[in-house]
């Protein structure tokens, strides 16, 4: 995916007599009612082929895309012109319409999403998406029902035999969270590894991520397994990696940073995807 984003022409080269010349040449063949190869016409003297074609045959005349060489401002070293941009990764090429006027795009990879999700029994899910490094939508959600019956099952020695009636629950309402949560076109979606996880809390986290799986595979969103250590304690402001869990938050002694200790948790997982999957 691709994205074109308008530069600031530095310098113009050659682009000034490109454009005088495709101005004359569009207004000659209006001129004349002609398009088309039977103008028998030849390219004026530095003007590029592409270019030619695309005027005699009616079409938008454009360039590229063409390679950019240096450092911002980039050199598109084919027309001589040097374009800057705020962007601060390197563009793939450049693109030069002459339609109206001179304006040249610099072409840039499409930034992608990542998706982190932590799932608990406060807030079911958690959603946190990260482009560019950044993170950019976060939703959560809750069913005080839900995770009620996911409490009471945690503290019946009989719990076990609920477990299919809470799955088909949860399944119903994961189906919401996995349609919104592709609606930001994610490349992945990073989730903990919970599958050796143990004791009735586990079993609880283990039967909501499995059927969030479940769900995120019927809808063909792709998902990946991370390791769920510290997740929830590393600081996803500075990195620092003991932070401290007091009752719903996240609180770092090193930055002062402060969250809800599922988003930052979801945030961990997302940012580690983005750099890794």
């Amino acid at each position: 995916m691709e994205q074109l984003v308008e530069g600031r022409i530095v310098e113009y080269g050659k682009l000034n007599k490109i454009y005088s010349d495709t101005v004359y040449l569009r207004d000659y063949l209006k001129a004349l009612g002609k398009v088309g190869n039977q103008t028998g016409l030849s390219p004026p003297p530095g003007m590029p082929k592409q270019l030619f074609s695309q005027i005699v045959n009616g079409a938008p005349p454009r360039l590229g895309p063409l390679p950019v060489e240096g450092d911002n401002p980039y050199l598109v070293k084919e027309l001589g012109c040097k374009v800057s941009t705020d962007r601060g990764e390197r563009p793939l090429g450049a693109i030069v319409d002459l339609s109206k006027g001179v304006r040249v795009y610099l072409v840039f990879e499409k930034p992608q999403t990542v998706v982190g999700v932590d799932v608990g029994l406060r807030h079911l899910v958690t959603a946190v998406a990260v482009s560019s490094g950044r993170p950019v939508k976060a939703r959560m959600w809750g069913d005080e029902k839900l995770s009620m019956e996911f409490m009471r099952f945690l503290g019946e020695p009989q719990g076990l035999s609920r477990v299919s009636g809470l799955r088909q629950r949860v399944e119903k309402m994961f189906e919401e969270v996995v349609v919104y949560i592709a609606s930001w076109n994610p490349k992945a979606v990073a989730l903990e590894n919970l599958r050796e996880t143990t004791g009735r809390m586990g079993t609880s986290l283990r039967i909501l991520q499995e059927t969030l799986e479940k769900v995120m595979y019927n809808h063909g969103v792709k998902y990946r397994r991370m390791s769920p250590l510290n997740t929830s304690r590393i600081c996803s402001n500075c990195g620092y990696r003991k932070g401290d869990l007091v009752g719903s938050l996240f609180q770092c002694p090193v930055c002062g940073y402060v969250a809800d200790r599922d988003y930052n948790a979801a945030l961990n997982l997302a940012l580690k995807c983005y750099y890794t999957c």
